[in-house]
């Protein structure tokens, strides 16, 4: 029998339980085939224990926390046809000098849309291209950056992996959580162990996703490595706070407790949340297939108690056999099927390929298969990972080897990335390799692929993460090392307009700092395991990447984690009219939902949000009197808070407010506002 656990609350305090009720099914693990294909079954009568836990304080709560005011009245976008004559004047205050309301524009202009790989078909386009050379010159430009996480010498590797949401970054390691605010101030944290203590004992191998489609955090892990209590963690944060309610879930990783699941991966789509993982055998620990397990997301997301359905070890197997970390897509838009990608297969003549599949289906029936024309598609070539050389010691760092370290679906397109070994006949550095394929025809075309290594054949470049932004912008972020420098975190870019298959060379994110050499129970300087990067889904544009870094010593060597900000500002549409004001009215004082709203970051007062850095805001009455100017700064996360104060420190009388708001990229827009004291 397996029990499933579900908890209503992030972090359960001490505070007593609420409730519960007692839900059954049975777990029938691998599957009938389906033509073509593999299909999980439904669990069904096996235990389920359902805690209700909602309310009780998250230790990740801030002591403090923000929220926004439910219900707001967003404004309309104020017009010059109505800019006097359709207000009520405010009461006269004495402010500062008058000047002439402000001009506004007719309309603004659009950017240019997405670059869509093109119709579902062959006619996409020529022979897939690949480059080591830097593209032309791209605005890729680091807006800022921030500690994640330091070593607090709990735990050998940490296993980064962060995201970015909304409002918030997210961080979980071997060792810790930590959610901070995008100007990096502390949201809440705990020890990973903490957070799943209500369903396991021993958490590793975390991995996490925002899903923008239902607005949840996703976030998943292993318990008990090498044991019979082997069990798949999975948390779904009740909204998109990740200082808020988790409903946390943990399924056995074999029925028949003969093997242990390592190294989860995990993806999403509108249907569904996938976690894979690589099998091996307890006794003698012997790598036996990939498993799968595959949730309806409607449900999961719902906070209902359900099984997920689990595909076997060799589902996959399709006279290949199983693969290695197999890997699903983090899908974004309406895609129904959720590709997958995994890395190995390589023919008798040398050649490289790599595996693509998907899973399709209703949500309650999900299917597995290969895509048509076998799955299997070549690539370029590249080498055996090898380890990479450091600054200060003869020690090398180990960089693992070829599998799949994330993957992602937009905007028509299956994009993924690995480490591969470069020159390809006989490797001696790492390099970043990244693939565009259109999953659509027999057999997948490769779109574009290429490398982000060292043009002076001295660094190597490894763990890399890809993310793609709604205009089909590309970012990596990797850790890289040389003999002449310490291990570092790095980033590397291209713009949807630039040719195919060109990325812009490797650029510093955060320097190593010292010397690195921290070994594992087999004596393995130990790395990574991955990385992570993530667009911002608060603009659908902006990227987030965190990376790790060899820390300064303190009591032996050290890893430091560090979260980067980055845009490709000539993509960048523009993006006014995404501005929300609230509340309005704003009511100071008044105790209802007109009062002052607080962002947490942001201030308290009247917020202007979703505000791009860089903006600038200026406040008029409605007789054209300057009111006040409020500067939106790179450190502002997002948005900006009016206080309800002119330039000289006053508060504002009632009336009628225009907020010209203006970006250099985008123009100008106007807001109406409006005071009651």
């Amino acid at each position: 029998m397996k029990t499933l656990v579900f908890a209503a609350s992030l972090l359960v305090s001490a505070a007593p339980r609420c409730g519960s009720a007692a839900l059954s099914a049975e777990l029938i693990e691998g599957g009938v085939p389906a033509a073509g294909g593999a299909r999980g079954v439904a669990a069904k009568g096996a235990e389920i224990e359902w805690k209700n836990v909602a309310g009780q304080k998250g230790i990740l709560a801030a002591p403090s926390r923000s929220y926004r005011i439910p219900d707001r009245v967003l404004p309309e976008t104020f017009s010059t046809q109505s800019s006097r004559d359709s207000l009520v004047s405010p009461a006269p205050q004495t402010a500062a000098p008058r000047h002439a309301p402000p001009e506004l524009p007719s309309s603004l202009s659009s950017a240019q849309g997405p670059a869509q790989p093109g119709p579902r078909s062959s006619a996409q386009g020529a022979a897939a291209s690949s480059s080591r050379a830097s593209a032309a010159p791209l605005s890729l430009q680091l807006v800022g950056g921030f500690s994640a996480l330091e070593d607090n010498g709990t735990v050998v590797v940490p296993d980064v992996m962060g995201v970015a949401g909304p409002r918030h970054l997210m961080t979980t390691l071997n060792s810790e959580i930590r959610i901070q605010s995008k100007s990096g101030v502390e949201a809440g944290r705990a020890a990973l162990g903490a957070f799943w203590s209500s369903v396991a004992s021993a958490p590793f191998d975390p991995k996490l996703i925002f899903d923008a489609d239902s607005g949840r955090y996703i976030f998943s892990a292993m318990d008990q490595k090498q044991s019979t209590a082997s069990a798949v963690l999975l948390a779904v944060s009740a909204g998109d706070d990740p200082t808020g309610a988790w409903y946390l879930s943990r399924f056995d990783a074999d029925a028949g407790r003969l093997a242990w699941a390592d190294y989860p991966n995990l993806a999403v789509n509108k249907k569904w949340i996938v976690v894979t993982g690589n099998m091996f055998s307890i006794a003698g620990d012997v790598f036996q297939g990939s498993k799968m397990w595959v949730l309806d997301k409607s449900s999961a997301a719902a906070s209902a108690g359900i099984a997920p359905f689990v595909f076997g070890t060799g589902f996959d197997d399709a006279g290949l056999g199983s693969a290695h970390s197999i890997h699903g897509a983090w899908t974004f838009g309406d895609e129904d099927a959720l590709y997958m990608a995994d890395n190995g297969w390589i023919s008798s003549g040398g050649d490289r390929f790599v595996r693509l599949s998907r899973i399709t289906g209703a949500a309650a029936a999900p299917v597995w298969s290969l895509l048509p024309g076998g799955g299997l598609v070549r690539v370029n070539p590249f080498g055996a990972v090898v380890d990479a050389p450091q600054l200060g010691t003869g020690a090398k760092i180990f960089a693992r080897d070829h599998r799949i370290c994330n993957a992602v679906f937009r905007n028509g397109s299956l994009w993924f990335t690995h480490t591969g070994g470069t020159p390809a006949g006989s490797p001696a550095r790492d390099a970043a390799v990244w693939y565009q394929i259109n999953p659509f025809v027999s057999p997948p075309e490769v779109i574009q692929q290429g490398l982000v290594e060292d043009s002076g054949g001295a660094a190597s470049y490894f763990y890399p993460s890809i993310a793609v932004n709604s205009q089909s912008d590309v970012l990596l972020g990797f850790s890289g090392s040389s003999s002449s420098t310490y291990a570092g975190a790095y980033f590397a870019g291209r713009s949807s307009r630039d040719p195919r298959g060109a990325m812009q060379s490797a650029k510093p994110l955060k320097a190593g700092e010292a010397k690195y050499f921290k070994v594992d129970l087999n004596g393995v300087n130990r790395w990574g395991d991955y990385t992570a990067t993530s667009v911002d889904p608060a603009d659908g544009l902006s990227f987030w990447t965190l990376q790790q870094y060899a820390a300064l010593p303190s009591g032996g060597d050290r890893w430091g984690t560090w979260w980067g900000q980055l845009s490709i500002a000539h993509d960048i549409p523009p993006r006014l009219d995404a501005v929300k004001v609230f509340p309005v009215p704003w009511k100071p004082g008044s105790g209802g939902k007109f009062d002052s709203a607080q962002v947490f970051g942001c201030g308290r007062g009247i917020i202007f949000e979703d505000i791009r850095p860089g903006s600038m805001i200026r406040l008029y009455n409605i007789l054209g009197d300057f009111v006040r100017e409020l500067n939106v700064a790179a450190s502002d996360p997002g948005c900006k808070a009016w206080d309800g104060k002119n330039s000289a420190g006053r508060d504002v009388a009632s009336g009628v407010y225009l907020a010209v708001i203006e970006s250099a990229p985008d123009g100008r827009i106007v807001k109406k506002l409006a005071v009651e004291r």
